[in-house]
């Protein structure tokens, strides 16, 4: 939501609301079906399918489009640092502007939360108030002097002294109806060191804001009235119930294009299908590309694993192996037996492609160390092609023109 103000010479604002929308596109959701191989031999054949507007098992790839609702943030955030200070006072306001004009509080069951996210290293320092657009001023957490030990606020950093370091925030809200009594009452109670996240009633009553208008400044002031220790919020806002908000709206960003990403071992492509052969050992990536109404693009890949054809899955090696065969000879003749294996440093070679000015990476097998980790760039139309000689722990680089 995009709010315009204007404000004269006189400070005086204008009070008619002309809120302008930005849709911003969703995520489609991506299903990827149960029925892809886990692995293949390298020159086997893939088969993909995809389908759009409808998520269905049953396809390879499918994906539909999902709705946005157009419901104002509920939440508004800001950030104060708090640094030492002897009763001195700080505060930052956020505006509200989406709600109906003249809008009040009407259900203090309507403000879920005020909430801060912050760390302060003496929780016994401080009085945090908040202020509605009307004046009206309720005391969240009350300064108790020192009575009692010292209390962290998340997970400040206690040696920092005059130079303030931000430290890790927690995350405190006061509700309507929190079980946990206030910050000093659970102090008080519970003996703990550090105040933990959660949900805490607020020292003044919160209904002292019915009656506040919605639009508007909120404000927030913090008053630190000891020496010595220093915190920040790091961000703080009030949650609203979202049946305040006027005019939800929805919309959907519907696909209107999609495709197959060219791959170079792809061998039969159309709008939904395709086919491709993969000869490089390593792994296969595929991707699919829709686009929707918003220009927007996105896109999900399926990778299968391709084995080499030496691989105990994809070849045999029985016919390397020679039986051998009886014979005869009388006692006391020699018989020589020669155990050399014949075809010792044969077998099928194992080549790796690298295609013309197509990027490659990981879904080639390109960087699978037992191949190789960088290849040299081709251009002018030049095809590389690495064979590995099996048995034999090096590669070699032939460049076919």
């Amino acid at each position: 939501m995009v709010q315009l103000t204007i404000t004269d010479q006189k400070g005086c604002t204008n009070t008619n609301l002309i809120s302008q929308r930005v849709r911003v596109s969703t995520y489609p959701n991506f299903n990827i079906g149960s029925s892809l191989p886990n692995e293949i031999c390298a020159g086997d054949t893939l088969q993909f399918n995809s389908i759009v507007e409808q998520l269905d098992s049953a396809y390879n790839v499918s994906t539909n489009s999902v709705p946005g609702v157009f419901n104002p943030d509920g939440f508004v955030s800001d950030s104060l640092p708090l640094p030492d200070g002897d009763g001195t006072s700080y505060s930052t306001s956020i505006e509200f502007n989406t709600f109906s004009p003249g809008a009040i509080l009407t259900d203090i069951n309507d403000l879920y939360s005020i909430c801060v996210n912050m760390e302060h290293s003496w929780m016994r320092d401080l009085q945090i108030q908040i202020t509605c657009p009307s004046g009206n001023t309720v005391t969240l957490h009350n300064h108790p002097g020192q009575i009692g030990g010292q209390v962290f606020l998340g997970e400040p950093i206690d040696s920092d002294g005059n130079n303030p370091t931000p430290g890790l925030g927690y995350d405190y809200c006061w509700t309507p109806d929190a079980t946990n009594g206030t910050w000093i009452e659970y102090a008080n109670s519970t003996g703990v060191g550090t105040l933990p996240p959660g949900d805490y009633s607020s020292f003044d009553d919160l209904e002292d804001l019915l009656g506040c208008p919605l639009n508007g400044d909120w404000t927030i002031t913090v008053t630190d009235l000891w020496f010595i220790d220093n915190g920040f919020i790091f961000n703080w806002g009030i949650n609203w119930n979202p049946a305040l908000f006027p005019d939800v709206e929805t919309f959907q960003p519907f696909l209107t294009d999609w495709f197959w990403q060219d791959n170079p071992t792809i061998i039969y492509q159309d709008l939904d299908s395709i086919a491709a052969v993969p000869v490089n050992a390593g792994a296969a990536q595929y991707t699919f590309i829709v686009e929707n109404e918003f220009g927007c693009v996105f896109d999900t890949s399926i990778v299968v694993d391709v084995l080499p054809e030496t691989h105990p899955d994809c070849f045999s090696c029985d016919n390397l192996i020679i039986s051998p065969t009886d014979t005869t000879l009388c006692s006391g003749e020699i018989m020589t037996f020669d155990v050399t294996n014949p075809n010792q440093g044969i077998g099928p070679d194992i080549t790796f492609e690298a295609f013309p000015l197509y990027e490659f990476g990981n879904a080639d097998g390109s960087t699978n160390p037992e191949f190789i980790s960088s290849f040299a760039q081709r251009e002018n139309g030049v095809r590389s092609e690495f064979r590995r000689i099996p048995y034999i722990e090096y590669l070699k680089l032939r460049t076919i023109e």
